[in-house]
């Protein structure tokens, strides 16, 4: 006869692990997130750091291209004056060189002076009142002037004897001799006496 075995202890419930491993596996990819968005956020880091730099670089190069720029401006400001200035010289000069070719032969410049580059004030040696009054014509009909003076004219006496190396011409001659660019100005200055003279 068979012999029946009867196992009356209860049998023991394994333990279900699946939560364990949900919870580990949610774990994971927590971390994993977490280390990608790190990851992420030390390249934006680097990125912002590396365009701030960038930015330094141009902020520096515009700073540096605008100083040469404004230098450049100054120089060229300095040169165009310089030229300018050259030009009014050279002007003056070929003036001066036109109003001494118009005198006679002895006749000679004792003062020159240019105001304004408009209105020119000289006094001129003559031997005789002639020639004052023939060269007060040259000036007048001269191209480059509107309008000429004869303000005044000074006789000197001549001494007995007179040594040739000291001779001076006896007339002195002041001349106001106006240049085109001068007329407008005159017209100003005319317009402020009357007001001032009007009550």
């Amino acid at each position: 006869m068979a012999a029946v075995q009867i196992n009356l202890l209860e049998e023991k419930e394994q333990k279900n692990r699946m939560p364990h491993f949900l919870i580990a596996g949610a774990a994971v990819v927590f971390l994993l997130i977490v280390l990608v968005f790190w990851l992420q956020a030390r390249e934006v880091q680097e990125e912002n750091r590396r365009l701030e730099e960038e930015l330094a670089g141009l902020k520096a190069t515009e700073t540096e291209i605008s100083s040469a720029t404004d230098q450049v401006g100054t120089e060229r400001q300095m040169l165009q004056q310089a030229v300018n200035s050259l030009e009014e010289h050279a002007s003056v000069a070929e003036l001066l060189k036109e109003t001494v070719a118009l005198l006679p032969e002895r006749g000679y410049i004792e003062y020159f002076s240019l105001e304004d580059n408009a209105v020119i004030t000289m006094d001129v040696r003559f031997d005789n009142l002639q020639e004052t009054a023939t060269y007060l014509d040259l000036l007048d009909h001269y191209e480059r002037t509107s309008d000429v003076d004869l303000v005044g004219v000074t006789e000197k006496e001549l001494d007995a004897v007179v040594d040739p190396f000291d001779y001076r011409s006896p007339y002195l001659a002041t001349y106001r001799v106006e240049l085109p660019g001068s007329e407008n100005a005159g017209e100003e200055e005319e317009a402020e006496n009357e007001s001032v003279l009007e009550p």
